[in-house]
């Protein structure tokens, strides 16, 4: 992808194709031992919109918005997206979700493909909506 205009159609082509897919309630992670998300007005919060998510901190007052471990229980989302991977050795907020029996509802993604909005964030994209389509 060479081009900002190849971007922003491979950005339509994985949004169209996830038209008829599953809509899962997702929390996204950002920090560990305190825990962020961002809302709907968020850059990553149209990458969960693209893939057919919906995102429980939608509405949050701020694009980045701390939260709360039980704040996140109450909204009971279907899948909680981490930066990292299934390998890495267990961080204070995984060890949290797995005491309460939520590890099945553990996604990870990479961080360098996905924090900032390159050329990059379409492969990011892409893996995003594919950790969405294993919660069927």
């Amino acid at each position: 992808m060479k081009t900002f205009k190849e971007f922003i159609f491979k950005l339509i082509e994985i949004e169209e194709s996830r038209i008829d897919s599953h809509t899962p309630s997702v929390f996204f992670q950002l920090g560990d031992k305190d825990l962020f998300t961002f809302n709907e007005q968020h850059f990553l919060g149209s990458a969960i919109k693209v893939c057919g998510a919906q995102n429980v901190f939608f509405d949050a007052p701020t694009r980045v918005s701390q939260v709360s471990f039980e704040s996140v229980v109450r909204k009971n989302p279907d899948l909680i997206v981490a930066y990292g991977k299934s390998s890495d050795a267990p961080t204070q907020s995984r060890k949290k979700w797995q005491g309460i029996g939520w590890g099945h509802k553990l996604r990870f993604v990479d961080a360098t493909e996905l924090l900032l909005p390159t050329l990059r964030f379409a492969t990011g994209l892409r893996k995003l909506c594919f950790a969405f389509d294993e919660s069927k």
